[in-house]
C-alpha cells in the first residue's frame, strides 16, 4: 500500500497490477528516487528494472537512453478505457 501511495495512484485496492508501459520514466534534476538496475532488450522496447530503498519495479520504455546506474523518477499514466 505504501508504494501504491508513493506513486500517487488512487485506490482503495491493497494489492495493483499495473502495466509496465502505463508508466512515464524521465530524469529530473531535483528528484530521482529510483536506480535503474537492469535493462533489457524485447525487440520492440527496453524493460528496466528500478529499485528504491526495499521498492522494486519494471517499467517498459521504447526509449535507449537509460543505463545501469542512472537515477530517474517515475510515474503513473491512468490508461484511457473505452
Amino acid at each position: 500500500a505504501k508504494e501504491i501511495r508513493m506513486l500517487d495512484i488512487k485506490t482503495e485496492a491493497k494489492q495493483l497490477i499495473i502495466r509496465p508501459e502505463d508508466f512515464r520514466i524521465r530524469q529530473r534534476k531535483d528528484k530521482n528516487r529510483f536506480r535503474v538496475e537492469a535493462v533489457h532488450f524485447y525487440g520492440n522496447l527496453f524493460e528496466l528494472s528500478l529499485a528504491y530503498r526495499d521498492f522494486e519495479i519494471r517499467v517498459a520504455t521504447t526509449h535507449d537512453r537509460f543505463q545501469v546506474g542512472d537515477k530517474v523518477e517515475i510515474s503513473y499514466i491512468q490508461p484511457k478505457r473505452n
